[in-house]
């Protein structure tokens, strides 16, 4: 607990922000991150970090595609295309189906070799 002077604003854009000044000296660890925070309307704020965000690396990649493992164990496969060629999309989608599949094949087979 610390007392201090905190103030609340709205920019032009729409965006909320809040400054708080510590009126007493403290020795805090630094931090910052990604926040959900709620604003009471009689001034009270509550503040909690989101958990910071996995990203697995891609256990097998293609051309347009790429293969990675979620934290719950499940697949998850990643297809891009450039907008320019959205035209030929039906064409690649089905050659690389066939290259996705042998992936997830190949991965199925790593994991249970090392169960």
């Amino acid at each position: 607990m610390v007392d201090g002077m905190m103030s609340f604003d709205k920019l032009e854009n729409g965006q909320h922000v809040a400054d708080f000044v510590c009126t007493e000296h403290v020795e805090i660890e630094p931090f910052s991150g990604e926040f959900r925070v709620q604003a009471i309307g009689n001034g009270c704020m509550t503040m909690v970090q989101k958990p910071k965000r996995y990203r697995g690396k891609p256990v097998r990649r293609g051309l347009r595609w790429s293969l990675s493992l979620t934290r719950n164990g499940q697949i998850l496969i990643n297809w891009r295309m450039p907008i320019g060629e959205i035209d030929k999309a039906p064409f690649y989608l089905r050659f690389d189906a066939l290259e996705i599949a042998e992936a997830i094949k190949d991965v199925y087979e790593e994991i249970l070799n090392q169960l």
